[in-house]
């Protein structure tokens, strides 16, 4: 604390001499204030100094008295409270020459509280002052100690996004990068350097950063024909990973019995059903498994966590079945492959406008986050294929938690809406619960239209329990089982033999990715980033899952599912 107390001391004597503007009893304040700091009865100090700030919270000794508050915070052991303050006298004066000490005692009060991640910040803010600052070289020894030390990888790119961006931040985030190859930590070096080429490509640091950008990649290097595979294979969604697990195997099995002098290894990693697991496990396939590129995850969610890691290390990642469409425009690094809810939203309007040459369009869509994207999607597909969507309306979900008799919900206050919009076809993207109790619903309000669905109608209850109702709806499917195509049923003869069960969409969906990436593997790439342009390139792939092109023409996800209908009681394609 002896620097920081005389820089108030030198604070104070510029304040001295306008000291005669103020009023005395401030002045009296602020002079029984500093005979406590110095006699460290600092809890009697910080009264006094928030009196003198509330009184004149820009008079003459206003600067000193933040600072100082912050200060006597610190010492007391009131880091938070420290922390908080010295923040706001650097947003109350932002013209102080002092605000590297602020930022300085900032970062140790953070330090202190464990919170590494805003020490790390705040030490970046000291840096940008240059090497004027007294604390200067402190603050870059620390910065290295907390990169080494306290701070993972991924915490240090999170932090990097909202910095005080300097030259001098440059030159010294340049240091550490150099500094983590030394010490072989190539993650958290490349964080540095691909930081530092992006922020600062206009400078000598940027240039230098990506010179070593590229040789460090060069020296970790990628294992051209190894695939990460990312899956739940354990937690809550197990089930569906131990799905899409065996349908990569038999794609693998089939890809190297017919190419063995160009195999691929697929090396599974369990993402524990979770944002951390699958970050986690995605760092294990890209610094210890070295895979060329990524198969996964299977959630949106997951896609989002890990995106920043695989564009930095350049490795792609296509997703089986993350939703969400949009995934693709995080980076040129991620791809989907699954029932998205663009891609099943396009599918179904563009059925309707160009096949059953229908025009006006209302949706019913269940109160859910999933109700509404699909709500969103639909009505920009709708658009994009020449229609108009009349209006829409939000239904209740089925409370599964009450006893079976309990959760009747009368639908048709809500199906009753939908006549007077005089829709050529009504979209209901639902499930099982609520679509049955729909169905009849609509027929009962006179609604005289053409029904359409989802994915999550293509199941047998639906057909089973809706029965009369459902006849002659048309909905999307990510996968058709009973498909007379020849590759679908060789896939579901196979799969079939290997675990005795049917294969659902989720399996299809990965068998397809897995078969895409053999397929851009050879010749061997040099890289990931080889690899990327290989995925751009792939289009009308012919899959069980639809015909598939990864990069259209807006960088999203083109995929021609099936449409299925439902003629005399049984699921079959319907006729394009």
């Amino acid at each position: 604390m002896k620097a920081e107390a005389k820089v108030v001391l030198a604070l104070l004597t510029c304040a001295a001499a306008a000291a005669v503007a103020a009023d005395r009893a401030v002045v009296e304040d602020f002079e029984r204030a500093e005979r406590y700091y110095a006699g460290k009865d600092y809890l009697s100090a910080l009264r006094l100094y928030g009196y003198v700030l509330e009184r004149e919270p820009t008079g003459p000794f206003a600067a000193a008295s933040a600072l100082r508050v912050g200060m006597c915070n610190f010492a007391v052991g009131e880091y938070a409270a420290a922390a908080d303050a010295l923040q706001k006298f650097e947003e109350g004066f932002p013209d102080s020459v002092y605000l590297d000490d602020a930022a300085f005692l900032a970062a140790q009060a953070f330090f202190r509280m464990g919170e590494y991640h805003s020490s790390f910040e705040r030490l970046l803010r000291v840096v940008s002052f240059g090497k004027k600052s007294r604390y200067y070289g402190r603050a870059v020894r620390g910065l290295g100690n907390l990169a080494d030390e306290a701070l993972t990888a991924d915490a240090l790119r999170k932090r990097l996004e909202d910095y005080h961006h300097s030259p001098e931040a440059a030159a010294v985030l340049l240091k550490l990068a150099k500094h983590e190859v030394k010490r072989k930590d190539y993650e958290k070096a490349i964080v540095f350097l691909d930081e530092v080429e992006r922020r600062y490509a206009g400078l000598d640091e940027g240039r230098k950063a990506a010179k070593l950008l590229a040789s460090v990649r060069e020296k970790l290097g990628r294992e051209p024909s190894v695939v990460g595979v990312l899956l739940p294979l354990s937690g809550e969604y197990q089930v569906y990973g131990e799905a899409m697990r065996a349908a990569v195997e038999l794609a693998a099995a089939e890809r190297n019995r017919g190419r063995p002098d160009e195999a691929v290894t697929f090396i599974f990693e369990d993402t524990a059903s979770t944002e951390e697991g699958a970050l986690e496990a995605a760092r294990r396939l890209i610094y210890g498994a070295r895979a060329i590129t990524l198969l996964g995850p299977a959630f949106t969610n997951d896609v989002r966590a890990l995106a920043p890691l695989c564009h930095v290390n350049q490795v792609p990642a296509l997703s089986p079945s993350a939703t969400d469409g949009k995934l693709c425009r995080l980076n040129d690094y991620i791809y989907a492959n699954g029932l998205t809810h663009e891609v099943e939203t396009a599918n179904i309007a563009e059925y309707a406008v160009n096949n059953l040459h229908l025009k006006r369009f209302a949706i019913l869509y269940p109160a859910n986050p999933y109700g509404a994207d699909l709500r969103d999607a639909f009505t920009e597909a709708v658009t994009r294929a020449g229609g108009e969507v009349a209006g829409s309306v939000e239904y209740p979900l089925i409370n599964l938690e009450l006893k079976p008799d309990k959760r009747e919900i009368n639908y048709f206050a809500y199906t009753q809406k939908l006549k007077w919009l005089h829709a050529d076809a009504v979209y209901v993207p639902g499930h099982y619960e609520e679509v049955v109790r729909i169905l009849p619903q609509l027929t009962f309000s006179d609604v005289s239209a053409y029904v359409l669905g989802t994915n999550g109608w293509n199941e047998n209850r639906v057909i089973r329990v809706a029965a009369k109702y459902v006849e002659g709806t048309y909905f999307t499917a990510g996968f058709f089982a009973d498909s007379l195509d020849a590759e679908v049923r060789a896939f579901v003869a196979n799969y079939r033999r290997e675990t005795a069960e049917f294969p659902n969409y989720l399996a299809a969906a990965a068998y397809d990715a897995a078969k895409i990436l053999c397929s851009v593997l050879y010749p061997p790439a040099e890289g990931g980033a080889e690899i990327k342009s290989r995925l751009d390139a792939v289009a009308d792939y012919p899959g069980i899952s639809g015909r598939t092109t990864l990069r259209g023409d807006d960088g999203m996800l083109r995929k021609e599912v099936a449409i299925l209908t439902v003629h005399e009681g049984e699921v079959v394609e319907a006729p394009r």
